[in-house]
């Protein structure tokens, strides 16, 4: 199954539970200075916190290669059977946890060829050639997702590939500079918001650094974020999963100080808007944000995002990463973005639940809303 790229001499994979998180602790850090695209959801805390909430529902390994002694490569993969909704077929995923906005594999600068192809023979010889395979969010133009398509392309029955984007602004030196960059009227509402908002009383944007904040802000975070999207009649969020709540706790407990980057925006005295991202490598990655829907007609979200870019500016972080989705707020930012394929492919004999998965399953949801609407 190989794909013919140039041997390793020494190139030896192998298949590990989750303790290789901590086995390979210092080989994981390092790979992530080394790879060419390094990115948080590709970090020890963040798959140590994912496996610790989703673990039950999904097998979580870890292919490994090495060349001689050392560690060239690290890519973590789910596997699992699909519920009845999704015909019980077997399911591959590669990667760091469907959360994660990125799936980027540790591979040392310069082997990507000669090593990629060979772990992705590995895990399947792990897991068996059968069911669906799913791998995403590799941006364009890594040289994984070209290698991932060669390896498909000789060993899958069928593919599937869609793409979705991540919106990203990279700051100017000034926040007047980067203003400059933005329409004429998303300027004009910034200034205004930030007038009303004021006017109410002083804004303070506060950045959690302790524990014990942590404990309390997260809490009001999620009770924010589940009123409002309620408020705006969506019957199910998803922070209604216990598992992704306990998640997000987990990823909190694991970073304060420490890549965690849960900001609020406070008015008077109430929090108006919430963000739980994270700051790696000078990127700050916007992950999941809410606000009181009491202050909406404020815009406390705009305003918020402004006075995150201010401090970064401030601080000389390279730019803000609006991560997967085309949300329209997020072009009234910027217009660069990444695009992440998704690629699904089926590995064996069950190309009926690989047709249910990538077309049947929605074009039978949309009928379902079609009727519904009548």
């Amino acid at each position: 199954m190989g794909l013919g790229y140039p041997d390793m001499r020494n190139l030896h994979i192998t298949i590990e539970d989750d303790r290789a998180i901590e086995k390979y602790r210092e080989e994981w850090d390092l790979l992530l200075e080394q790879c060419t695209e390094p990115s948080f959801f590709s970090t020890r805390e963040w798959l140590k916190s994912w496996i610790s909430a989703f673990s039950p529902s999904k097998t979580t390994e870890i292919c490994v290669a090495k060349d001689g002694g050392e560690v060239v490569g690290i890519m973590p993969f789910n596997y699992y059977r699909n519920p009845w909704h999704d015909l019980f077929c077997f399911s591959t995923d590669l990667g760091f946890g469907n959360e994660a906005d990125y799936n980027i594999p540790l591979i040392k600068q310069g082997t990507e060829d000669a090593v990629f192809g060979e772990m992705l023979d590995a895990i399947v010889q792990r897991v068996g050639k059968k069911g669906i395979f799913t791998f995403d969010k590799i941006p364009v133009g890594s040289k994984w997702l070209e290698v991932g398509r060669k390896w498909l392309m000789q060993n899958a029955g069928a593919i599937q590939e869609k793409t979705s984007v991540c919106p990203r602004l990279k700051f100017e030196p000034t926040y007047e500079a980067m203003e400059k960059k933005w329409k004429g009227n998303h300027r004009t509402d910034i200034r205004r918001q930030l007038r009303r908002l004021n006017e109410i009383g002083e804004l303070h944007l506060k950045v959690v650094d302790s524990l014990d904040e942590f404990e309390a802000v997260i809490s009001s975070f999620i009770t924010v974020f589940m009123e409002k999207w309620q408020a705006e009649g969506k019957k199910k969020t998803v922070l209604d999963d216990k598992r992704v709540r306990n998640f997000y706790r987990y990823l909190g407990k694991s970073l304060i100080g420490n890549g965690l980057h849960l900001s609020y925006l406070s008015c008077r005295d109430s929090i108006v808007s919430y963000h739980f991202g994270f700051l790696h490598k000078g990127w700050l990655y916007y992950y999941k944000p809410t606000y009181l829907k009491e202050f909406q007609k404020y815009s406390p979200g705009k305003v918020h995002i402004a006075l995150l870019v201010q401090e970064g500016i401030q601080k000389g972080w390279q730019g803000i990463d609006f991560l997967q989705g085309s949300e329209p707020y997020k072009y009234q930012w910027t217009r660069e973005q990444i695009e992440t394929p998704r690629i699904t492919a089926v590995l064996g004999w069950n190309k009926l639940g690989f047709r249910w998965k990538t077309a049947w399953k929605k074009a039978l949801w949309n009928k379902m809303k079609e009727n519904n609407r009548r």
